[in-house]
């Protein structure tokens, strides 16, 4: 009698969706409790798997939020190339669209959720964590680099400049936001921000 043997295809979707949901928890948990403060076996139980579940797919819990931090990343740059397929107008227009659009991303919850605990770990993490090539200033300092060709902006290091526009614009209210535990302040407060900072910038950066 032959026996066939039975070629099962890998279950990849149901894998991924098992990761999601353990990455979804860890999340949730990191954002609430820190890292010191979040177990595995929080994470086991809210996402009701067992230990083996978790444990094929991150070996640490350092593992597990290296990969949470890592999505948010991923998702963050997703939603940019989205951002700039549907951009228009001059640079300058795009550029200052593109500044306003990383000032909201940056003082979302859940990402300064992530950014508190890398910062506050960061002996834990090194710099891999922190640390990554980023599609974001890329993109702002090819639209730097254009004002500067049509003689809009002054010369200099391109990338020197977009940092400039982000600790300007960006970093007071983003550390405001990480080291206070009030709510992340309204969309007022965000506009009149950008409002009094933006032309400071480009007053100081125009020819």
């Amino acid at each position: 009698m032959i026996r066939l043997r039975r070629h099962l295809l890998p279950a990849t979707p149901m894998r991924d969706r098992s990761r999601d949901k353990i990455l979804d928890a860890a999340a949730d948990l990191f954002a609430q409790h820190g890292f010191a403060g979040t177990s595995l076996e929080q994470v086991i139980a809210d996402c009701g798997i067992g230990r083996d579940t978790l444990y094929r797919r991150f070996s640490s819990k350092l593992d597990l939020f290296e990969a949470v931090a890592l999505r948010e990343r991923e998702r963050t740059n997703a939603r940019f190339a989205a951002f700039v397929a549907a951009a228009h107008g001059t640079p300058l227009e795009q550029l200052e669209a593109a500044a306003r659009w990383l000032l909201e991303v940056n003082l979302d919850p859940g990402l300064i959720a992530m950014k508190r605990i890398a910062f506050s770990e960061a002996r834990v993490f090194g710099r891999a964590v922190q640390d990554a090539a980023s599609p974001i200033t890329d993109h702002l300092t090819a639209l730097v680099r254009r004002l500067q060709q049509e003689g809009m902006f002054q010369a200099g290091d391109a990338a020197e400049i977009v940092g400039h526009i982000i600790n300007s614009l960006i970093l007071g209210p983003m550390m405001h936001a990480m080291l206070t535990p009030q709510a992340v302040d309204s969309a007022e407060a965000r506009a009149a921000h950008f409002a009094r900072v933006w032309p400071r910038i480009v007053r100081g950066l125009s020819c």
